[in-house]
């Protein structure tokens, strides 16, 4: 599910995905706000074409508001493509129990004693449309000139997500 946040005044396309392990920024994101960055012992982030990548740097205690609630977490920085900050189980499992409704694209929990719905955000005018593919053959989608997509996956201490824009072009 993808929603919107802010870091003070700097907006950020969030997703919020139970599919990822930890939390990531972007890392080009992390370079146009003011947040300190600590060198971290190198981790293997697993990609999804199969290659291995280092992640060195994280964002300890990071705080950030999507719709008027705050938060914190610690964040890898990696670059990710498609969203500026990916929400794994490192925060979703701070939640406690959590009603998602995908059909109406909102997720219900508890934080700080009050009630919170999240509400998901989309391309306007589009249905969201999720295609099964195979790791052999990502491919965009015919009836489209744009083409977001995202593949995650986590094996022991090896955690990867990996997205990517494709833009057709004439």
């Amino acid at each position: 599910m993808k929603v919107r946040g802010n870091y003070k005044k700097r907006s950020l396309h969030i997703l919020v995905d139970s599919g990822s392990t930890h939390n990531f920024v972007d890392s080009r994101t992390v370079g146009g706000i003011n947040v300190v960055i600590k060198p971290i012992t190198p981790v293997t982030v697993a990609v999804a074409d199969g290659r291995s990548v280092l992640c060195n740097r994280m964002i300890p205690h990071f705080t950030w508001v999507i719709q008027g609630m705050e938060f914190h977490a610690d964040f890898y920085v990696l670059a990710l493509g498609g969203c500026e900050m990916i929400l794994g189980m490192d925060w979703l499992s701070r939640l406690g129990d959590i009603t998602w409704n995908f059909k109406l694209s909102t997720m219900r929990f508890w934080w700080k004693g009050e009630s919170v719905v999240l509400q998901g955000i989309g391309e306007q005018g589009h249905d969201t449309q999720l295609h099964m593919v195979s790791g052999d053959s990502l491919q965009t989608s015919e009836t489209s000139n744009n083409s977001n997509w995202m593949v995650c996956s986590a094996s022991h201490s090896i955690f990867s997500c990996v997205s990517a824009e494709a833009s057709d072009t004439e």
